[in-house]
């Protein structure tokens, strides 16, 4: 089997974070974003360019992908597909981004 795309520790975090606020109140909406976002990677690793660039963000060699309207993947097209982070877009996606350096730590899905 062929491992499609590896997700970072940090991208692992994200969904955690995001998922834990609603899983308080309501298990069904926490897991229908988990879903969402996997759903997403698949499609991704199958489709790399469909993703796009966003250099008014940062000068990362990654790509956005929107899940739900509200949720950036934010990846690194490469064999296998790196997945960087899972950001609300209401975060300040730019500063989160621009902090960080080098390739994720490689954790095959």
């Amino acid at each position: 089997m062929t491992v499609r795309y590896e997700v970072s520790p940090e991208a692992l975090d994200d969904i955690d974070a995001v998922a834990a606020f609603p899983a308080e109140s309501n298990g069904a909406t926490a897991e229908r974003f988990i879903n969402a976002v996997y759903r997403a990677f698949d499609r991704l690793a199958a489709n790399p360019h469909l993703g796009h660039a966003r250099p008014d963000l940062t000068s990362l060699p990654v790509f956005f992908w929107t899940v739900l309207k509200r949720y950036a993947v934010i990846y690194r097209k490469a064999e296998p597909l790196q997945i960087v982070r899972v950001l609300p877009w209401r975060r300040d996606v730019a500063t989160l981004l621009n902090a960080e350096r080098g390739p994720p730590a490689r954790r095959p899905r």
